[in-house]
């Protein structure tokens, strides 16, 4: 893997006019890895990906983004899109390509392609002409990481990927980034679930307001989480899959 950072966070300090939620992080993500950051409901982890985007959330410190990067994919926790609304599957990854179409508004034959082959790229191809709301919780997943792979960035954002999720399609999902990665693409997921966490090459873990990064070995040892949570270890051994 190369050492080359797609996006680092310098000295950073965040949070919202005078109030802070996270405070001296350093965080460099490097190209084609797998970054999770962990940590409890309310901790920062989305203000911190946030932050790359909106400049108004940096207090201190700077964000760097590497020689190339225009664009981030961004994948919401699946509620962010209603699931009511009447939206074909292509129409959801064609919301991807927006930001390269005309002042008409109307997408190429170009733009429609490229919305095919990510379906294509993430299983759905089949189900584009299906209503968004009509899939499973773990297809509708599917969809929305096709729809941030139809913005053409290297770099892929993703808030709780697998939140709500059954089993069977929390791990069809995780193979799913694993096989993504494994084409050059760059990940940084934030998730509650150390279980999720540890398909990542590095772990960042967000506690009382800092972040402490490092290898998915070391950060997601029983010794290192009992610390940082205060539960004792013998109680974290017995779970086979534990959350924060």
């Amino acid at each position: 893997m190369t050492t080359e950072t797609i996006v680092n966070w310098k000295n950073v300090s965040l949070g919202y006019r005078e109030s802070v939620v996270l405070s001296d992080v350093n965080l460099p993500v490097k190209k084609g890895s797998i970054v999770a950051v962990v940590g409890a409901n309310g901790s920062g982890k989305s203000t911190l990906l946030k932050s790359v985007l909106d400049s108004s959330l940096l207090l201190s410190g700077e964000v760097l983004k590497g020689a190339g990067l225009k664009a981030i994919g961004y994948v919401p926790q699946r509620h962010a899109l209603k699931a009511h609304f009447p939206l074909k599957v292509l129409d959801v990854v064609l919301m991807g390509t927006y930001h390269r179409c005309t002042m008409a508004g109307s997408p190429s034959k170009k733009e429609i392609n490229s919305s095919r082959e990510a379906l294509d790229r993430t299983g759905m191809l089949d189900k584009e002409h299906l209503f968004y709301r009509d899939l499973s919780g773990g297809q509708q997943q599917r969809v929305l990481i096709a729809r941030a792979l139809a913005v053409s960035s290297p770099l892929m954002f993703l808030d709780e990927p697998c939140s709500g999720m059954d089993l069977p399609s929390e791990n069809e999902i995780l193979e799913l980034l694993q096989k993504l990665n494994s084409e050059e693409l760059s990940v940084v997921m934030v998730t509650h679930s150390l279980k999720i966490a540890s398909i990542a090459a590095e772990v960042a873990i967000i506690h009382n307001g800092t972040l402490v990064f490092g290898e998915v070995s070391e950060m997601l040892s029983f010794e290192n989480i009992s610390k940082l949570y205060d539960i004792p270890a013998s109680k974290l051994k017995r779970e086979s899959i534990f959350y924060v």
